[in-house]
């Protein structure tokens, strides 16, 4: 979480009360013991050991009692690592007060500790419920209370302490050290006040509270780029409960993202206050999670089911590589190849709603249907259906799920049992949904079951937005007029650009779909819309303007080219540099040289040789020897010496070891 963010401050300021209560210094770790003894004596909040199986744990490892202010710990846990416990538990008090019950149990906290930061986002990250997210909240809260990060980064950096000596002088596990000081090394600080502002907001517009007050059992909001649809989101739901009565627990937003996630609620504190937490609020896959474990036993989901990935994904087909019966799919030479592009075609399935049976079905017709010149590729399909029912098999006998699976499978589950969708539909008969723009088909039609007889659906996005159409998204039946059946409602005023900018994009869009800025202008250059009639006359357009900006004083570096993909943004550079047009091109992320380098000392720290060598394959494929990278990236490690042996112990023999093997 980045070091601005209100729950960062809020511990690091703790802490510092702590200390200052301690007659401590401010500028310098403290041990644990002491700092939480300090915490203990300002809130009255006392701590305690008891047995593990006592039943006031309710089978947790630390469990926080509001009403009677006891934290209580079990006594079987490491003293560094009870330390951590209370201190999440602390969290809980300052961050969740308004709850009635606190409890950690041992796989959320390893869970929660192995995963990333709370505003990570993107298609494929891990979704988690607002229960799961108050528990990452009170984590990284307890390792910012405890180790600060400037005064974490300090120690290390200034004071050259290694972890071991950290954790020995804070009284931690030396484990949480390193994920602290990672996060503090790999993070910068900054303030709001440094950052560009756009024009403040200072509450709804007209048309954002005639959004927000609507009163269409099914409405849907057009909101273009800067308009304010996350405030207008915040207000619908504070119309439903302050104005409505609407119970706040009946209401459910959900959204792409976990930071989109994250910014609702950071919305909603302000104006519903201490009933903020009551909605239900998350993403669109955490929420299909959450139907598993309520109602997911039928389908063989446990409890806590752990989510795959894409390389956990491969991992597993790899690991049972003899029983797919590859023929037309193999590939001798690099399996992990085309084991990597059938979970991508089955996870496109799962998003457009289709099961293994069904993907069987079009399979053989495209079979039945195929020239001699398809009949290969009609071949893969059925291949790649089969492989699918295997895969499937094996999740549900392991306990698994993969993405697909959060929207999928609940879809399956709610057409099979007509009482589980009346329950779900009584429970948030108030559903408010972000960023529609980029749902897939899948979740298209999860939205669809929950709309139950009373209540409202409420849907925000734009389709001029939607990004995530290569992985099976499709926002016809959402955002489309033609196929519109709900009441429409539009913003109009763009907050964050300027009129030059708004300008130039009402241009692109339709006379019904107009902006207006509130910005006041800056001098820019001017603007130019081109249609080229293919890509040579494309490169020969931004060539020609490019030097034409030069010549009126704006030097290459103050300029810049926007691209939809990375593919094109190098085909472009290269075609400049072609020209003489000198370019800052940094490619794709995992095909540079210092992040390869990065990903090999991370896993060969820990031992995951085999794992590394994976990761690179998934990404360099197309141009790389990976082992050659691997061994590259190891030597590299090894020099480095300096810094990772003494934070990561054995890495020494670990790499001496890898370089050898490879």
């Amino acid at each position: 979480m980045p070091d601005s963010s209100p729950l960062v401050k809020q511990a690091r300021s703790w802490h510092s009360e702590l200390c200052l209560h301690l007659d401590y210094p401010t500028s310098a770790l403290v041990n644990a013991d002491q700092l939480l003894q300090a915490a203990s004596t300002l809130t009255g909040v006392r701590f305690h050991d008891i047995e593990s199986t006592d039943g006031l744990l309710e089978g947790a490892v630390g469990i926080y009692y509001p009403d009677s202010k006891y934290i209580l710990v079990s006594s079987a846990l490491d003293p560094r690592y009870k330390n951590f416990v209370i201190a999440h538990e602390f969290a809980h008090l300052k961050l969740h007060n308004d709850v009635n019950l606190h409890r950690l149990t041992e796989p959320a906290l390893i869970a929660v500790n192995n995963e990333t930061d709370l505003t990570s986002s993107g298609p494929t990250e891990i979704p988690y419920s607002p229960e799961e997210k108050r528990e990452r909240e009170a984590n990284l809260f307890a390792r910012e209370l405890l180790m600060p990060a400037p005064l974490l980064r300090e120690a290390y950096l200034k004071h050259h302490l290694i972890c071991s000596e950290i954790a020995e002088l804070v009284g931690v596990e030396e484990n949480l050290v390193l994920q602290q000081l990672i996060s503090a090394l790999l993070t910068v600080d900054t303030d709001a006040k440094d950052l560009p502002s756009s024009h403040p907001i200072t509450g709804p517009d007209n048309h954002q509270l005639a959004a927000a007050r609507a009163s269409e059992p099914r409405v849907i909001v057009r909101s273009g780029p800067g308009t304010g649809k996350t405030l207008t989101l915040a207000t619908r739901i504070q119309v439903l409960v302050d104005e409505r009565n609407v119970p706040a627990e009946s209401i459910a937003a959900l959204t792409f993202s976990n930071r989109a996630a994250n910014e609702i609620s950071h919305r909603l504190a302000p104006v519903l206050g201490d009933r903020a937490h009551l909605p239900w609020v998350g993403t669109f896959h955490a929420f299909g999670l959450e139907i598993l474990r309520q109602y997911g036993a039928d389908l063989q989901i446990p409890d806590t089911p752990r989510v795959l990935g894409l390389t956990q994904a491969v991992h597993l087909l790899l690991e049972n590589i003899d029983t797919l019966g590859l023929r037309y799919l193999a590939t001798l030479n690099n399996p992990i190849i085309a084991l990597a592009d059938i979970v991508k075609c089955i996870s496109l399935a799962k998003s457009r709603g289709v099961n293994y049976s069904d993907y069987q079905r079009e399979a053989q017709d495209e079979l039945a249907k195929a020239s001699d010149e398809g009949w290969i590729k009609a071949q893969r399909s059925v291949e790649a259906s089969l492989v699918y029912e295997r895969y499937d098999k094996l999740l549900r006998a392991k306990g698994l799920l993969d993405f697909g699976d959060l929207i999928l499978l609940p879809v399956t589950l709610l057409d099979e049992r007509p009482e589980t969708r009346s329950s779900l539909q009584s429970q948030f008969p108030y559903l408010v949904a972000d960023e529609v723009q980029d749902v897939s088909p899948a979740v298209a039609s999860l939205l669809s079951k929950l709309e139950g007889p009373h209540g409202s659906h409420w849907l925000v996005g734009d389709r001029h937005q939607a990004i995530y159409h290569f992985q099976g998204a499709g926002n016809g039946v959402l955002l489309d007029p033609e196929k519109q059946t709900h009441a429409a409602y539009s913003l109009r005023t763009n907050y964050r650009a300027v009129p030059q900018i708004v300008s130039v994009i009402s241009e692109l869009t339709t006379p019904t779909e107009q902006y207006h800025a509130i910005r006041s202008p800056m001098p820019y250059a001017g603007s130019y819309l081109v249609r080229p009639a293919n890509e040579l006359a494309q490169n020969e357009t931004l060539i020609q303007l490019i030097r034409e900006y030069c010549q009126k004083g704006y030097p290459y570096g103050s300029q810049a080219i926007l691209c939809r993909t990375n593919r094109e943004a190098a085909a472009i550079a290269h075609c400049l540099e072609q020209a003489g047009i000198a370019t800052a091109h940094s490619g794709q992320l995992f095909r540079r040289r210092e992040i390869r380098q990065l990903v090999a000392l991370l896993q060969v720290s820990v031992g995951q040789v085999y794992a590394m060598r994976t990761a690179i394959e998934l990404y360099e494929v197309e141009y790389v020897d990976e082992e050659m990278i691997a061994c590259e990236a190891a030597v590299a490690a090894s020099n480095s010496l300096a810094v990772s042996g003494d934070v990561i112990p054995g890495v020494q023999s670990g790499l001496t070891a890898t370089i050898q093997s490879l």
